[in-house]
């Protein structure tokens, strides 16, 4: 069975057993090209810290970005609000899906004319904000890695689809990444996002070698979904979709690999608290 090693700062390393099947051989093709794009960002680790910490975190990523943006040009003009505000949230994250533009496709004038720093802080508002999501909500543990600039261009085949996705999260599990631009149904469910676009839906059927590891137990919230469905069921069947358990909206969650560990875990957890930073990441 291949094994799936990670690397935390200087003194902590954790194996995983890497499921043998049809779902981990194409995530494993992916894992093989990784070297060519650099790891995006060592430190993203969310719910390590106090509840006071991440929030200062959260909060201020987001205000240093807003500002940056803004500075070139006021495109955000909602004044921020606290990440306690959920509506605040989603409307940061339509600006950055308008300006960024959907995966792959970043062809807007202003984003071809966005001088680096500032088109690298519209890249860090999705990811602030979504880490003020973590911070406001649950602030579970979790760790993701990203590889900067790697194609997002393969589709899963809707029979691994079906086959693999559970809709739970399991602790120690390592899932491949959403890596879309946008938003599942189950995230506009639990945003009751009301700022929804005609291409703010992306279901999650592209995937790369980017993955998140869960430190915690979840369910996905079925019957929040389909009150979301049920109160935009024009929109959705505008786009074909007639029912929130069509295979593009399901919650399901592809597990790749499972941390093999049978002590205490919340020493683990403090263990990695003390080492939020991945440091080396290798296969064998």
């Amino acid at each position: 069975m291949s094994e799936l090693h990670i690397h935390f700062g200087k003194e902590l390393e954790l194996i995983f057993d890497i499921q043998p099947n049809e779902l981990t051989d194409l995530w494993l093709a992916k894992m093989q090209q990784r070297h060519a794009w650099p790891l995006d960002d060592a430190e993203r680790f969310y719910g390590f810290n106090s509840i006071e910490q991440d929030r200062k975190i959260a909060t201020n990523q987001l205000v240093d970005c807003i500002a940056v943006i803004n500075r070139y040009q006021p495109i955000i003009e909602k004044k921020f609000t606290s990440i306690d505000d959920q509506d605040m949230l989603n409307y940061l994250h339509s600006i950055f899906e308008r300006y960024h533009g959907l995966l792959d496709q970043q062809h807007s004038e202003w984003w071809q004319h966005a001088p680096a720093d500032v088109q690298k802080a519209l890249a860090i508002l999705n990811i602030s904000v979504h880490r003020a999501e973590t911070v406001a909500r649950t602030n579970q543990p979790r760790l993701v890695c990203t590889w900067w600039g790697m194609p997002k261009d393969s589709y899963l085949p809707e029979h691994v689809m079906r086959r693999h996705g559970r809709t739970v999260h399991e602790f120690g599990g390592v899932y491949l990444n959403y890596v879309e631009i946008g938003k599942t149904l189950e995230e506009l469910s639990i945003d009751d996002d009301h700022w929804i676009g005609d291409d703010a839906f992306q279901p999650f059927v592209r995937y790369s070698a980017d993955f998140s590891v869960r430190f915690y137990d979840d369910i996905a919230d079925i019957a929040k979904m389909d009150r979301y469905f049920s109160k935009h069921k024009r929109w959705f069947q505008n786009k074909g979709i007639t029912s929130w358990q069509d295979h593009r909206c399901m919650p399901w969650r592809y597990k790749v690999a499972s941390l093999r560990f049978d002590g205490d875990r919340q020493k683990l957890l403090s263990s990695l608290a003390k080492n939020q930073r991945v440091t080396d990441i290798y296969i064998t």
